[in-house]
């Protein structure tokens, strides 16, 4: 084998090696993005039901419109 054969040889394994390390590292990175993405998507949805949890909460402390409605109304007939 000539110079450049054994040159082109190598060369060749070198980028196959390459390619093999910059697409372990390319998946590697893809899974950390999708573990970060699905917790950032778990965290939020926890953050907005506690919101509404804690709205619907205090809304519940007073009696509903409903009711509030009725007593106005019976206010009105009994005046």
């Amino acid at each position: 084998m000539t110079l450049a054969g054994r040159i082109s040889a190598m060369l060749t394994a070198a980028s196959v090696d390459i390619f093999g390390v910059s697409f372990g590292v390319s998946i590697f990175a893809s899974i950390l993005l999708i573990l970060l993405l699905w917790t950032s998507i778990i965290t939020l949805y926890k953050r907005i039901s506690k919101q509404t949890y804690s709205r619907n909460a205090s809304v519940s402390a007073g009696p509903p419109p409903h009711q509030l409605r009725h007593r106005h109304i019976i206010r009105i007939l009994l005046l």
